[in-house]
């Protein structure tokens, strides 16, 4: 292994450390792995933080970083105009950390995907990883961290040394990243060794030829060390949970006198009863028309019949779809973003809807311009609406509701096709009033790729609509390219411009379906970048939580779980949607690699679905939308708590989106994996 270096800091009593380094494998042109043992040989106690330190080949000298699910690059684009919060931002140039933005960082393992950092130069990929936690062998140890886990971290300014390190206990530096105001200190964490204890950690070191998308040869075998020390969760028994999950969006999501689904429930009933009888609301009463609720729901509903036969839920799912296509058109022909009630239904009767602020019943969700709206948002609401018009050609049941549906999702094609931009993408968000491109950078539009395929699937389409959209959706293939290339895509969710594996969700999405729509090898190749992308967000392994915590009592797994963003670092469930297209690689590949990936995400997903009243203090069919395996704040300029939201809880209200998703998942998953899996 290249040099590594032991160093003592943060030391409130030292003592005599010896380390001794053991190459246990080597992979001669790939990688080495050692086991690294460390002894506190004196007669005194150790207490403070160890130091394994690795430097950078002198190749790298201006190296691109990554950190799975948490730092591309230096972190940021040009155009930040919908940037939301502050998160890590590498500056080789800074010399004084400031403002989340830094030339060294270290990050606890909790924080990433994986304990990794990645380092490209040139035709050089370097990096170095860790197990995630470290073992007492002999004698007596203990930390700050309840959890043994390792740190890891890097420095790499333009001038000085530059190295990659891990920590023993996991630290963070200069700043900790929790989104909590007022608490981005750096967090220094101790072990103490008492004398004669022995600790031991195994460090993983890569170094080989190749392009930057060389991290993924180092994941997928990172994974592969991984799973048998970190098993997945149990896979559930389809049906019955589909038919939980439908509960939860009838019978509790469902607001029948506005016609709409609630965007989140409490799990506590008797916490919002309280708010009621104050004339407020714990609960969120905003409806996105795609990507996070309206016609993603309804879609689900409507497919969810597959499973469980239900009259009340395909009639919920009907008159929630009118709705949306009667009266949710804007003035362009686009749907608008989001339905917002003025009034909402509470225990005590009627109350304001405390986030309407006397906006329109029909605007913008989440973006600023109360006139603009979102490309993912639309290109995911005409998708399901395809999808559901798809779904009732096929039926036998009379659907007099399909002219009005198909009408709706025609005018937002035609307006669609008209914007396509020359480089052949489809714009980042639209003015619904003008009609036309409110920002052009981003990859929000991607998704309208797989929309206009599934509406060209269509029965009864307009002469020549075809043949537009072949045309359109190839083009756009084209136009994205540049991004997932680049490693860099960027822009799905309406609030947040980080790199997201939503991002690498609908990528893989657009090119799977070009691919198997067309048979070309560039979209294949697209596809398969995408999803090596997609997975860096995606745990390797199981963390420790507190034996007491919630999700600790429960024995949740976090192998398999997704960090929503660079900027939202919470593990979320959306890429049980993208299990088709994960499993449709590995076939194409002979590569078991991304089928086992895509079982693990839903394997993960399923554990959190509430299977019985009473079942995380939950109604049948609830749903977290975040689960947090380090601590973590909530946006906001107030001054959270010392409790605020550590590891080991999960979000106490059920978000609609989070049970769609596990309907829709159900239906790939039910012909890809098996329960006994």
């Amino acid at each position: 292994m290249t040099s590594l270096l032991m160093s003592m800091d943060h030391c409130l009593h030292s003592a005599d450390l010896f380390c001794e380094p053991y190459a246990i494998e080597t992979v001669p042109g790939f990688c080495e792995i050692v086991q690294v043992t460390i002894r506190n040989a004196g007669s005194s106690l150790f207490e403070g933080v160890i130091r394994l330190s690795i430097p950078l080949p002198s190749e790298c000298d201006s190296p691109w970083i990554m950190v799975p699910g948490f730092l591309y690059g230096e972190n940021r684009h040009s155009d930040m105009t919908n940037y939301v919060g502050r998160y890590p931002r590498f500056d080789p140039a800074i010399s004084a950390p400031c403002e989340m933005s830094s030339s060294w960082w270290d990050f606890s393992a909790d924080r990433c995907s994986s304990p990794l950092v990645f380092c490209h130069s040139g035709n050089r990929c370097f990096a170095v990883a860790a197990y995630p936690h470290y073992e007492l062998a002999v004698g007596n140890a203990d930390s700050d961290d309840p959890e043994p886990q390792i740190g890891i971290g890097f420095a790499a300014p333009t001038k000085g040394l530059q190295y990659i390190r891990i920590s023993i206990p996991a630290c963070e530096e200069p700043f900790t990243y929790s989104n909590a105001p007022g608490r981005d200190a750096a967090t220094i964490r101790r072990i103490r060794l008492s004398p004669g204890s022995v600790i031991q950690c195994i460090v993983c070191q890569y170094d080989f030829r190749g392009s930057r998308h060389g991290y993924q040869h180092i994941l997928e075998d990172y994974y592969g060390r991984m799973k048998q020390d970190h098993p997945r969760a149990m896979l559930p028994d389809i049906p019955l949970l589909v038919q939980d999950a439908m509960h939860g969006l009838t019978k509790a999501h469902y607001c029948p006198r506005g016609k709409y689904f609630a965007y989140t429930r409490a799990y506590d009933a008797v916490a919002e009863q309280i708010a009621a009888a104050n004339g407020f609301t714990l609960e969120w009463h905003q409806e996105m028309t795609g990507f996070a609720g309206g016609l993603l729901v309804c879609d689900a509903l409507l497919q969810g019949t597959r499973f469980v036969p239900d009259h009340d839920a395909r009639q919920i799912a009907i008159e929630a779809a009118e709705k949306f296509c009667r009266d949710g058109i804007s003035p362009s022909g686009l749907f608008w973003a989001d339905y917002m009630p003025p009034d909402i239904e509470s225990p005590s009767g009627m109350i304001p809807n405390p986030r309407a602020h006397g906006r329109a019943t029909w605007g913008n969700g989440w973006l600023r311009d109360p006139d603009c709206v979102h490309s993912r948002t639309i290109a995911d609401a005409c998708d399901h609406l395809a999808g559901m018009i798809l779904h009732e050609q096929a039926g036998t049941l009379p659907s007099p509701h399909l002219d009005l549906w198909i009408s709706a999702l025609m005018r937002n094609v035609e307006v669609i096709l008209r914007l396509q931009q020359p480089d052949g993408t489809y714009g980042q968000t639209y003015h619904a009033v003008k009609g036309i491109v409110d920002r052009t950078d981003g990859c929000g539009g991607i998704l309208w790729i797989p929309a206009l395929l599934r509406v060209a699937r269509l029965q009864g389409l307009p002469t020549g609509m075809v043949a537009r959209i072949n045309e359109s959706v190839k083009r756009a293939g084209k136009g994205y390219a540049r991004y997932v290339e680049a490693e860099h895509i960027w822009g799905a969710p309406e609030d947040n411009d980080s790199p997201t594996s939503e991002d690498g969700m609908n990528a893989l999405r657009a090119y799977v379906d070009l691919y198997e729509a067309y048979g070309r090898a560039e979209h294949l190749q697209c596809a398969i970048t995408a999803a090596d992308w997609m997975l860096t967000f995606r745990k390797t392994y199981n963390q420790k939580l507190p034996d007491m915590s919630l999700m600790g009592r429960y024995g949740m797994r976090s192998r398999g779980g997704d960090f929503a963003s660079s900027s939202n670092n919470h593990l979320h469930v959306f890429e049980v949607l993208c299990t088709r297209h994960l499993a449709l690689l590995s076939q194409v590949t002979t590569n078991p690699y991304y089928r086992d990936r895509a079982c693990d995400h839903w394997a993960f997903a399923c554990q959190f679905l509430n299977r019985c009243d009473g079942m995380l203090n939950g109604f049948r069919g609830a749903m977290a939308e975040q689960f947090y395996w380090t601590d973590w704040g909530s946006w906001g300029n107030y001054i959270l708590p010392a409790y605020h939201q550590q590891k080991g809880h999960m979000a106490a209200f059920s978000t609609v989106w989070c049970i769609a998703a596990i309907i829709l998942g159900a239906l790939d998953a039910n012909s890809v994996f098996c329960p006994t899996e």
